[in-house]
């Protein structure tokens, strides 16, 4: 896993619970993560909704994929940066 925002470092990632990572999540499963974020640039991740990169692999090979922040959800970085950044 890993984050492609500028100004922007994943430092940790854990699964809420415990856990260990690889996991194989079942059909319809959901898992939940902590992450732990730097922020050494507030205007360059306001810049752009935050995109978390996950690696995915299956029996039949190993593929990307992405999940960006919602634009409408309340976001950490208020509590960081504030609304001023």
């Amino acid at each position: 896993m890993g984050v492609r925002t500028e100004g922007l470092v994943l430092r940790s990632a854990a699964m809420t619970g415990g856990g260990r990572f690889p996991h194989v999540l079942a059909p319809g499963e959901e898992v939940r993560l902590d992450l732990t974020w730097e922020v050494q640039d507030c205007p360059a991740v306001r810049a752009e909704p935050v995109e978390l990169v996950f690696e995915v692999s299956r029996w039949w090979g190993t593929s990307t994929g992405t999940v960006e922040q919602d634009p409408d959800s309340p976001s950490v970085l208020d509590d960081v940066c504030g609304p001023w950044a």
